[in-house]
């Protein structure tokens, strides 16, 4: 009798879990969604820069900020550890670094790119973007699912741990909750140590026959690994859209996969989920207002966020504020009028409210009436004879745009220096002035406040210094009490006008100049003569006596010259009178051999001087 032994595949664990009977309210996502998240946060390091810590997280005060604007804010952020991100809002930002969307820079996380450019990665399908998405998350270092182990992955090998999980998702039913500690049970049998890298350092493989110790170690395999799956199922994969959860205070009890998320991961899968979707319109209201309703594409929303400001966002609408402030900070950008009309004319797909096209066309000439232009080089002749003659030499011509003033010429970027050589040629000596110029002693000023030019000829940049100090009479500059009221309300100070006077003024200012500008601008402030009367008694004692005595101590005070400690000052206001009663009640009698009640006049003091001459 022959025995054959035949080897079953083992029996695999069922995985399905009821709706009904689901431990949770289920956490439902999608694609869109987790797009859209995606875009929220790229968009908030677009508009403004997000600074980062020492240890490259985002300050607790801007990621506050961000979280507000999220679709689905974190609440988790209020019980985030000082300095550090929420995981999922951490996984955002790893994963728009790793999709080369953002940038760390001089410790601020910044969108990568031009303002004006919408990164290709916008443009893509849903599909498309997700499996990039994937694919940067299969090699993300910086992310680890087994953070709440606190324990190194430096041995272990996640990059093909995830890359095994998402084949084992990619064979599940979509649309099906399925049980997670059944899924990890039938995982453990088809795809054995998914975590560990070999067999050499799979701990399972153990060099000791203590049966407990192997037990230990089994256990141990079976904990990492769970917290490996139950961490990319209910971290990345759910916030990228493509798995549904149910938890339980933290821990996950069921999933399922989506019929999109099915189609990401599934290579040979139709386009049908994507060719299903409705298409989103943008709507533009006569109040300014602008509705992203659906699934506008987030490469439309980019270009939108350019001239608008984002109002709030849900999932169903965007919504933005079109204003004069907006408008105008994407024309100094680059944006034209016609540019931004056209495109929300396209957007929508209707022309635009009258009112809201009127007032863009009007902005937008409004804007381009004054124009600032830097980094320009003028050419300022001594009159206007002279920059006739310049305007009208075909070669020095050939270097000037236009002409300004009848003595200022405007020239031709970059030709300053090729003007500079021409005009060498011709015998003239150009003075030249660059940007930063102060003027510093150029000008000389008169006792009177007349400024002039120290040399002779033109120069604007003095000019615009002497009108800013002075104003024009009778042909001159003179700094008069006017200009001193008005030169001197920038700095506050009569201090300031004369230190802007000083950097122009070759030399010191004469000094009854200066004394006159402090005199109207009250530099010194108000004052108050007064006669002090002093009080002398016998010796300090007394004095101290006297200065703590509850009736003095208000109408007397020490003399701090007098080093013998005998004089006291009698107080401003005090009636005399009764001072010499309260100090005849302490029997001190007053002596005023030259102590008048009143002021003396200029006939007694003069005959006291020639007395005393006497």
């Amino acid at each position: 009798m022959t025995t054959t032994l035949t080897a079953s595949a083992p029996q695999l664990p069922p995985l399905e879990w009821e709706l009904r009977t689901l431990p949770s309210v289920p956490d439902e996502t999608s694609l869109a969604l987790a797009q859209r998240e995606l875009f929220v946060y790229w968009s908030c390091a677009r508009s403004r820069p997000l600074p980062l810590s020492l240890t490259g997280f985002v300050q607790k005060r801007a990621l506050r900020a961000l979280n507000e604007q999220l679709i689905t804010p974190d609440p988790l952020l209020g019980q985030a550890a000082q300095q550090h991100e929420t995981p999922r809002l951490r996984f955002l930002r790893l994963m728009l670094q790793g999709l080369g969307l953002c940038v760390r820079s001089n410790h601020h996380l910044r969108a990568s790119g031009s303002p004006l450019e919408t990164p290709a990665f916008w443009s893509l399908t849903l599909r498309e973007r997700t499996r990039s998405c994937l694919q940067v998350w299969q090699r993300l270092a910086e992310w680890s699912e087994l953070n709440t182990l606190g324990m190194s992955t430096f041995d272990l090998d996640l990059a093909r741990a995830r890359q095994s999980l998402l084949l084992q998702l990619a064979d599940l039913e979509p649309g099906v909750w399925l049980s997670a500690e059944r899924f990890l049970e039938r995982l453990s049998l088809v795809a054995p140590r998914l975590v560990f890298q070999t067999q050499d350092n799979y701990p399972g493989h153990t060099y000791y026959n203590d049966a407990k110790h192997v037990t230990q170690q089994t256990r141990w395999v079976a904990e990492v690994e769970a917290a490996f799956v139950g961490g990319a199922i209910s971290g990345p994969l759910h916030w990228l859209g493509l798995i549904d959860i149910s938890e339980d205070a933290g821990r996950l009890l069921a999933f399922r996969l989506s019929e999109e998320g099915s189609s990401v991961l599934r290579p040979d899968a139709a386009s049908a989920v994507e060719s299903s979707e409705p298409e989103g319109r943008l709507v533009v209201q006569p109040s300014f207002q602008l509705l992203a309703l659906g699934d506008v594409p987030e490469s439309t929303l980019a270009r939108l966020e350019l001239f608008a400001e984002r109002v709030k966002a849900d999932r169903g609408a965007f919504e933005y504020r079109l204003s004069r402030q907006t408008f105008y900070a994407a024309q100094r950008q680059g944006l034209s009028a016609n540019v931004i009309v056209d495109f929300l004319q396209q957007a929508a797909g209707t022309p635009l409210p009258q009112n809201v096209l009127r007032s863009l066309r009007e902005w937008g000439e409004q804007l381009e009436r004054i124009i600032i232009r830097r980094s320009v080089s003028l050419c300022e002749a001594t009159s206007a004879d002279s920059a006739d003659s310049l305007w009208d030499d075909p070669t020095i011509r050939a270097h000037i745009d236009r002409r300004l003033t009848p003595q200022v010429l405007l020239l031709k970027r970059g030709n300053a220096s090729a003007l500079r050589e021409a005009l060498f040629l011709r015998g003239f000596l150009p003075a030249s002035t660059r940007r930063g110029d102060s003027a510093t002693g150029r000008a000389v000023t008169t006792s009177e406040g007349e400024i002039r030019p120290f040399h002779p000829g033109p120069d604007l940049v003095l000019s615009s210094r002497i009108a800013d100090l002075a104003e024009a009479v009778d042909g001159r500059f003179a700094i008069t009490r006017e200009s001193l009221a008005r030169g001197s309300h920038g700095d506050s100070t009569v201090s300031g006008f004369l230190d802007r006077l000083s950097s122009i003024h070759r030399g010191p200012i004469p000094r009854s100049l200066v004394t006159r500008i402090k005199a109207w601008g009250r530099y010194y402030g108000g004052a108050t003569l007064r006669r002090p009367l002093l009080l002398e008694v016998k010796d300090s004692t007394t004095a101290q006596e006297l200065l703590a005595d509850p009736e003095l101590k208000g109408l007397l005070a020490s003399f701090d010259p007098d080093s013998t400690g005998r004089l006291l000052m009698v107080q401003a206001a005090v009636d005399l009178k009764a001072l010499q009663l309260l100090l005849l009640e302490r029997g001190i009698e007053v002596d005023q051999p030259n102590a008048p009640s009143e002021d003396p006049g200029p006939e007694h003091s003069e005959r006291h001087e020639r007395s005393s001459r006497r």
